[in-house]
């Protein structure tokens, strides 16, 4: 959760200062705020057991 509110942050870092990042800033930054609320309910899903 830690890179999550860190990509936060850095998105309204950019939108204080009428920014707009490159794509590749923007590419990296929104991997980490997309993938950490998506991770932990996919943990909780059961496995099947054999």
């Amino acid at each position: 959760w830690v890179s999550v509110c860190r990509a936060y942050l850095v998105e309204a870092r950019w939108h204080r200062a009428r920014q707009t990042p490159r794509l590749e800033e923007y590419l990296s930054n929104i991997r980490a705020a997309m993938t950490g609320p998506i991770s932990p309910p996919c943990l909780l899903l059961p496995l099947p057991k054999h």
